[in-house]
Parts: structure tokens; C-alpha cells; sequence
């Protein structure tokens, strides 16, 4: 018989602790917290909608992608040895990240538009991330 720490250890959400990972409320989901940025977050909020949350549920990797000639992001999920994989499609949808919001921030003025998560015409992408209401933005204007 095998002593006891050569088993994976898991948490009461199935989470393998043992890893790294540790249980996330807001996605109900195992990741490991340090691996995880702004975008990789944004992702995880359409990629959960694909898939049924159960004990368990590990995000191993988030990456991106080319699917059809646009820009979207794989994520890849574990649930106790079963893998699986959801295209998340960012149909040119480009986040902001932290780095692009805040004081000391400043723009080049120049026409580039771009149309905000909040359906709003930015004249280009710097500008649109310096609103906080913004989430990510598409090129072009807005429809």
C-alpha cells in the first residue's frame, strides 16, 4: 500500500490542494489564483457559461488562439481526469487590462475608432480603456 503523501490531496470543492489550486466563488471553479490575470478572468466569465459546474471543475489553462480567422482564446478544463476544451470567440473583442486604466495615463490623439463594451464610438483603444466602463472594445465604430 502506497504511504499517504504520494496521494493528491483535494478540498471540500474537489479542488487539488496538494497543486496549488484552490477554490475561485465568483467562477466556481479550481484554478490556481497566481496563474490568472485580468484577461484570463474576462475569459472565464463566457467560457463557464459552455459548461456544467460540478465539484471538481479545474481550469488548467487558458491560451489563445486563431479559430476561423478570428481571434478567440481555448480554454482547458479537468474534472477528475476528464479533459476538456471550450473555444472561447472574442469576434475581435480586445480587453482592457489594469495596466491600461488609471491616473498617470495618457493617449495619442489619434483617429483609430474603436466601439466600447458600453456601445460607445472611441476614437481609438487607449482612450476607450481609460473608462472604467469599458471592459473591452472592438475596431471600428460602433453600430
Amino acid at each position: 500500500m502506497a504511504p499517504n503523501f504520494f496521494k493528491k490531496q483535494r478540498d471540500e470543492f474537489g479542488c487539488l490542494i496538494s497543486d496549488g489550486y484552490s477554490y475561485n466563488k465568483t467562477f466556481g471553479v479550481c484554478l490556481k489564483e497566481s496563474e490568472i490575470n485580468e484577461l484570463d478572468r474576462q475569459i472565464l466569465k463566457y467560457a463557464i457559461n459552455y459548461t456544467t459546474q460540478e465539484p471538481g471543475l479545474t481550469v488548467v489553462n487558458i491560451s489563445k488562439s486563431v479559430c476561423e480567422k478570428k481571434e478567440c482564446f481555448i480554454v482547458e478544463l479537468d474534472i477528475f481526469g476528464r479533459k476538456k476544451t471550450i473555444d472561447v470567440f472574442a469576434e475581435y473583442k480586445t480587453f482592457c487590462t489594469p495596466e491600461q486604466r488609471g491616473p498617470g495615463k495618457y493617449c495619442i490623439q489619434v483617429w483609430e475608432p474603436v466601439c466600447g463594451s458600453n456601445n460607445k464610438t472611441y476614437s481609438n483603444s487607449c482612450i476607450a480603456c481609460l473608462d472604467s466602463s469599458v471592459e473591452y472594445y472592438t475596431k471600428g465604430e460602433c453600430k
